[in-house]
Parts: C-alpha cells; sequence; structure tokens
C-alpha cells in the first residue's frame, strides 16, 4: 500500500503548474493520467473542440472523472497545458467523450469517413516511450462493423486513446486494441459535437 500511495503521488506531482510546449508536440493531443491507491495507468487522448476530449473507453472504465489529469503536449515532463475532466459521455464501443474542465491550448478537427487504403497517422504514448508523442503510419485496411476500422499496423500499449489522423491532420477515428500485426480504432460519430454542450 505505501508503495501504491508513492507512485501515486508522483504521478500527481507531475501534473503542476504549465510548463513550456516541448518541441515537435502536438498540443491538442495529451497523455491521460490516473493515479489512486491500488492502480496507476495512463492513456492518450485528443481535444476536438472547447469542451470536449475523445479516448478509449476502456482507458477511464471505473474510474471517477475527477481523478483524471490531462496533460496537452506532455514530453519528457514538460507539458503546455493541464487540465481535468468533468464528466466521461459513452458514444458506443470503445469510445468515450470527456467533457472538459477548462478550454484547450488547442483542438483538432473532425475528418470525413476514413475509407479502406487511406494513410493514416497514430499519435501517442505508446510504450516503452511513454514521455514522447509518437507517430507511426498506417493504412486502413477495412471497415469493420459500421463502428471501426481495421488498420495494417500493431500499436503499443499505452496508444489507446490516440487519434488517428488523416492526411490533412483530421481526427476519423480513436485508436482501440492491437495484435502482432494489425490493430483496431473506433470511428468517431458526428454525434460528438454536441455530447457535452450545456443543456
Amino acid at each position: 500500500m505505501r508503495a501504491a500511495t508513492f507512485l501515486a503521488a508522483a504521478v500527481l506531482l507531475c501534473a503542476g503548474a504549465p510548463q513550456a510546449r516541448a518541441s515537435g508536440t502536438e498540443p491538442a493531443i495529451g497523455r491521460l493520467n490516473h493515479a489512486g491507491f491500488s492502480a496507476r495507468r495512463h492513456c492518450t487522448f485528443a481535444a476536438i473542440s472547447e469542451d470536449t476530449a475523445l479516448t478509449a473507453a476502456h482507458c477511464v472504465a471505473g474510474v471517477a472523472p475527477e481523478s483524471l489529469t490531462l496533460l496537452y503536449g506532455y514530453s519528457r515532463m514538460t507539458w503546455v497545458a493541464e487540465g481535468g475532466v468533468k464528466a466521461v459521455e459513452p458514444l458506443g464501443g470503445d469510445l468515450v467523450a470527456l467533457c472538459l474542465a477548462s478550454p484547450p491550448p488547442a483542438t483538432l478537427p473532425l475528418g470525413p469517413p476514413a475509407a479502406t487504403d487511406d494513410p493514416m497517422t497514430i499519435v501517442g504514448y505508446g510504450q516503452p516511450r511513454v514521455h514522447l508523442q509518437q507517430r507511426a503510419g498506417c493504412d486502413v485496411l477495412a471497415e469493420v462493423g459500421g463502428m471501426e476500422l481495421l488498420l495494417s499496423c500493431p500499436s503499443p500499449r499505452g496508444t489507446s486513446g490516440a487519434p488517428l489522423l488523416s492526411a490533412d491532420g483530421a481526427v476519423v477515428g480513436v485508436m482501440s486494441r492491437t495484435g502482432r500485426g494489425s490493430s483496431m480504432a473506433v470511428t468517431v460519430p458526428p454525434t460528438v459535437a454536441t455530447v457535452c454542450k450545456a443543456p
């Protein structure tokens, strides 16, 4: 218990005052951190509007929104801004909207649905280099069930929740799971733009 408490405190201390922008990072994409007394984890997220970010549902399963910390543009213990989450809204499948407690420093646009053979880029915080934004190129192999995209490359642990970007930098999906030689992304429904709007 004592070791777990120390690890939780260490992660929370890292989420202190905003730092200068790390070179080569995208400030709308960041590390989603959670630290508790018995668990510590991270995923990737991407902000798509002033009040909404996206990540994978399994990244926040069983986690209280107030225990999540968003570090925008995180790279080697520096980040552009820190944010919190007011609420988590399911969007179907392995996808959730994070309703933001404060506006992000930058946002990414949403793109039209991807087609087979479209080149894509994944930007996330996968192992083993979990303190750096990493980019990987993939092609869309197929659409699966109208809600997922099968991609031509695997993605390491920690990339879950990362945005799948089209050639012009628009978000067309969110990384969900990976296999030995391929991975899956959840497509983003058009309704996402209104999920976190105040009534």
